[in-house]
């Protein structure tokens, strides 16, 4: 099994690959595979799976330092359809981390979950009220805009969800309007250059048209803008990654003829070296900041390269 998964990463200072080298795994770990859930201010969250039993642990890492922690385990598995989402709250000078379930409590018996690195410990949330499903899949990362993290919703329609980082109150933005709604369109919500991003792949008379907007004033409906549309029969499941200084967007997506993992931009096609079976991506900013119990106390000094990477 070894070498089987791998992680690397490229710079991301053009809509070029450049620079491409592989990661090496922290060294307090044996795995047999692995999970990147999510990154923020240079550090990722990932889950590793052991190669000396079926257990799995959560680490947080450093790539740049190759510094790592294993993170307390939660009370609720990260097995299955399950999302993490990382940010910095101003307001208690701590890192947190959410992690939502695809499905509400009444389907699954499942919960909401956050850390706070100082507590050392997972406690459960309170789901929204209105909720009857989150639009989740194992694949998304949880988008952290305006100090709040975001994914979408259904109750009586589909609706982005916003749980604000330091109070932990819902709220709710809506959809833009020329978005599908239709039961075989995947819906999602990511970030691009700050801002809250909304895009739709819609299965219509065998072509897979995605489309992208952008909120250019955060929570107001009538900011929406399309940015572009693609009708390609062979994208599926599309997630934007990176908007690069020309507007060129970066999208990772499933390739439906080859079945295979694939990235691409409104332009062509995007390819990263080495391929993968399970390829998937998240850009992210070379950073200083440890990966240990002082953590929190380094975001407020110089400790960026302001170097943007995509990790795979």
């Amino acid at each position: 099994m070894k070498d089987i998964f791998s992680i690397h990463s490229c710079s991301l200072s053009s809509a070029q690959v450049e620079d491409v080298r592989k990661l090496d795994f922290p060294s307090n770990v044996e795995p047999r595979c692995c999970q990147v859930y999510c990154c923020c201010d240079g550090l990722a969250i990932i889950r590793v799976d052991e190669s000396n039993d079926e257990s799995h642990i959560l680490l947080l890492w450093n790539p740049s330092t190759e510094e790592s922690i294993v993170l307390p385990t939660p009370e609720f598995s990260v097995e299955g359809y399950c999302c993490l989402g990382m940010s910095f709250d101003s307001n208690s000078d701590d890192y947190k981390i959410l992690k939502i379930p695809q499905y509400g409590n009444e389907c699954r018996n499942v919960y909401g979950e956050i850390l706070a690195l100082k507590s050392g410990s997972w406690r459960k949330i309170d789901e929204h009220p209105g909720v009857i499903f989150n639009m989740l899949y194992v694949m998304h990362s949880l988008a952290c805009i305006h100090g709040a993290f975001h994914w979408v919703g259904f109750s009586r329609n589909y609706f982005v969800i916003s749980l604000n980082i330091s109070y932990e109150e819902y709220g709710e933005i809506p959809l833009p309007d020329g978005i599908c709604l239709r039961d075989s369109t995947d819906i999602g919500i990511s970030e691009l250059e700050g801002m809250v991003c909304a895009y739709s792949n819609a299965y219509l008379h065998g072509n897979h048209p995605f489309k992208l907007w952008v909120m250019k004033d955060y929570g107001l409906k009538e900011s929406w803008i399309a940015l572009f549309s693609i009708a390609n029969p062979y994208i599926s499941m599309p997630m934007p990654k990176y908007r690069f200084a020309d507007g060129t967007v970066l999208f990772w997506y499933i390739n439906f003829r080859r079945m295979t993992n694939a990235y691409g931009t409104q332009r062509g096609p995007f390819r990263l070296l080495p391929p993968g079976l399970a390829q998937n991506g998240f850009a992210f900013t070379e950073s200083l900041i440890w990966a240990g119990a002082e953590l929190p106390s380094a975001k407020g000094g110089q400790m960026y390269t302001h170097r943007r990477k995509i990790m795979w």
